[in-house]
């Protein structure tokens, strides 16, 4: 279980924008720093193989050793008639030897002791006949021409011995190189032979590739922990400054949301996160004054609306009583039977007024929910309805839940302003308020079994409307409204039953 914690920890952690663009970082580094050396190593390679394959800078390295090393101790022997045979071998086992000495100590620096079998140097006179060679592979063809020994070389030994140019004394085949350098007198006018060397050139050899692998995994290894450390530290710091700026855009909307339009994003970075806070301010400063227009607006309709209603309703039930008392106070002496028939049906009208401005006190009441939730409110909603309006009204509620305190509100106003319009437009005798709250969804109706109405041509008041848009203010929130005429009207209000946040109970 500590185990498994752990990693849910480090999981959610992951998932956060700094870690993921840290890690974005990261990759990038190793990844790019890992390309380039492996460009970098390919090229050396592929540098280095053209180098020895396809120019003269092998060979010429070659025949500048051989001058300095062997031309000189080979041209007195050279210099005889014939040449000393046995004094040129003696020469090229200096050579052969892996002890390498100062020429002052009768050695050579040059030797190609460490590889024996691969190369070799062979001396040829001035008619090309081979004298000797180093190492076992030429033995046998001394006295003979070199093209016996070597086939091929007739071309190399011609400009050998006529002092020609580097690329008529060399060719590179068959991973093969063969050079021949000619040895010339002291004054360098005549050419008394010529020493030559057979080196096999490198190849791709699969046992040392296996002990290069290891080293170039391990430096890569190296490499990538080091670049892996870089990256990580330039992406955490780097990203910790744009986590910062949209912590800052998140907290300003979240200020928004809950009506607080004071919080402003200060971002001056001049890039696109601070464009995107710059019109975000714009945008909180114009909703801001959208909802206190539409706050003024929904004022001034609630007024309009109260007056049309105290005008139809309130207005002329007291002009009604107040004609019936003054027809009551004409015919008190006259006939007092009928002036007390008269005042008892202002005293009626009276009851009726007073019931009319007690609806009307009601809506403008706040809804009174008082910590009882949403089902509760709703029947004392209905018995203080129907008490007034003498319209039986019944309360069904299905799988009752905790909402948030605003869509409870939200829901009791459209009851309030259905009822309303009930109990003054359609005449009914029954009325029920339903409640469902199921699958994640809230919905409420309000149905009557009055006249009824056709809502295609019905006169949009401003009780409709309101309910509509107070509807259309929850989450996933609409209003739907069914009747015919005889058959009664059914009010349906759904919405989506999000999890209480603020503002809960």
């Amino acid at each position: 279980m500590p185990m498994r914690g752990t990693m849910r920890t480090w999981g959610a952690a992951l998932r956060r924008l700094r870690w993921k663009m840290t890690l974005s970082y990261t990759i990038v580094t190793v990844g790019a720093l890992l390309l380039v050396e492996i460009l970098v190593l390919g090229g050396l390679g592929l540098f280095t193989w053209n180098i020895i394959r396809h120019s003269d800078t092998l060979p010429l390295a070659m025949e500048q050793q051989l001058l300095q090393q062997a031309a000189p101790i080979l041209r007195p022997h050279l210099e005889q008639s014939p040449p000393d045979a046995a004094a040129v071998r003696s020469v090229l086992s200096l050579f052969d030897t892996a002890e390498v000495r100062g020429g002052e100590e009768g050695g050579v620096q040059f030797s190609l002791g460490n590889m024996p079998d691969s190369a070799w140097l062979v001396v040829i006179d001035r008619e090309g006949t081979l004298l000797a060679a180093s190492g076992t592979r030429f033995r046998g063809g001394e006295g003979e021409p070199l093209e016996t020994s070597l086939p091929g070389v007739g071309s190399l030994v011609q400009g050998a011995l006529r002092a020609g140019l580097l690329e008529e004394r060399y060719r590179i085949d068959g991973g093969e190189m063969v050079l021949l350098t000619p040895v010339t007198d002291e004054a360098g006018e005549e050419v008394l032979g010529a020493i030559g060397m057979v080196f096999p050139l490198p190849v791709i050899d699969l046992g040392i590739v296996r002990q290069m692998v290891p080293l170039i995994l391990g430096s890569l290894v190296v490499f990538t922990l080091l670049a892996g450390v870089a990256g990580t530290v330039f992406g955490y710091l780097t990203s910790r400054g744009m986590v910062r700026r949209l912590g800052a855009l998140a907290d300003a909307t979240g200020a928004w949301s809950r009506g607080d339009f004071t919080a402003q994003v200060r971002d001056h970075a001049g890039d696109e996160v601070s464009e995107l806070a710059r019109r975000l301010n714009l945008m909180a400063e114009q909703l801001e004054n959208l909802l206190e227009t539409r706050n003024r607006l929904a004022v001034l309709e609630e007024r309009n609306r109260l007056a049309r209603d105290l005008h139809d309703s309130a207005k002329q039930q007291a002009f009604a009583a107040a004609a019936q008392i003054g027809a009551a106070r004409a015919l008190v002496e006259a006939n007092p039977a009928a002036a007390r028939e008269r005042l008892a049906e202002a005293e009626e009208l009276v009851y009726a007024l007073r019931q009319e401005l007690s609806g009307l006190i009601d809506e403008l009441r706040p809804p009174a929910l008082h910590g009882q939730g949403l089902a509760g409110a709703l029947q004392d909603l209905a018995d203080g309805w129907s008490r007034r309006t003498g319209i039986r009204a019944d309360v069904q509620v299905s799988g009752e839940k905790t909402i948030p305190l605003a869509t409870e509100q939200t829901l009791l106003r459209i009851a309030q302003e259905a009822l309303a319009n009930v109990s003054r437009h359609s005449g009914a005798a029954n009325a029920r308020i339903g409640l469902r709250c199921e699958n994640g969804h809230i919905t409420m109706t309000i149905e009557d079994d009055g006249r009824g109405f056709e809502p295609a041509t019905a006169p949009r008041g401003v009780g409709l409307q309101s309910m509509r848009e107070r509807a259309e203010s929850l989450p996933g929130g609409r209003l739907t409204i069914e009747s015919a005429p005889g058959a009664g009207a059914r009010v349906r209000v759904a919405c989506r039953l999000d999890e209480p946040a603020e503002g809960k109970r």
